[in-house]
């Protein structure tokens, strides 16, 4: 039975209601995500936003790379393009992409006045699973300290053109170090 038969309504934010549920959410089935579209939402209630880019690293969509609401630091993916070239990736190997998908993710980080210490979570969508092992290692440079990586969640999705890696951050910035400018 699906634990939202008790949820209490939070708020609303942007359209989007958010439900707190009086019992921890869990995913307790598998589906086809061919036929299903699943949607994540994280935020805070209150406070302003405020959008982080790096310098010429982007995206088609009209989306900033990170947002800030108070301590909440979100990114949109952020791949292996080199600022200033192309975004989508300029060498076709997983570990290149890896290593400057991670660059810009740091960079992010720094927009946002955060380090990636301040990395609670995260996600890695990979083109091709044989990919995973290379990630992995380029991953785990960044966080030696097995004790002290952020959560991570791996997961194979289809991406465009030559990208093999892209990175999704959730991170909490503490406001004494937080500063208005973007990178």
């Amino acid at each position: 039975m699906s634990n939202t038969t008790n949820p209490v309504r939070a708020g609303s934010m942007a359209g989007v209601i958010l439900v707190l549920l009086r019992e921890p959410a869990r995913k307790t089935f598998r589906y086809a995500m061919a036929s299903q579209i699943q949607m994540q939402v994280v935020g805070r209630i209150g406070g302003p936003r405020r959008n982080l880019e790096i310098s010429g690293v982007g995206h088609h969509d009209p989306i900033p790379l990170g947002a800030m609401t108070g301590e909440l630091l979100c990114s949109s993916g952020i791949r292996g393009g080199d600022p200033g070239e192309d975004a989508h990736g300029t060498a076709d190997t997983a570990v290149f992409q890896a290593r400057r998908g991670l660059d810009n993710v740091a960079s992010l980080m720094r927009a946002g006045g955060g380090t990636t210490d301040d990395i609670g979570h995260l996600t890695v969508l990979v083109q091709d699973h044989a990919d995973v092992a290379d990630i992995d290692a380029v991953v785990e440079s960044m966080f030696p300290d097995p004790a002290d990586r952020p959560a991570r969640q791996v997961l194979k999705l289809g991406l465009k053109n030559r990208a093999r890696v892209q990175f999704h951050v959730t991170a909490v910035v503490p406001h004494a170090r937080q500063h208005p400018s973007s990178a």
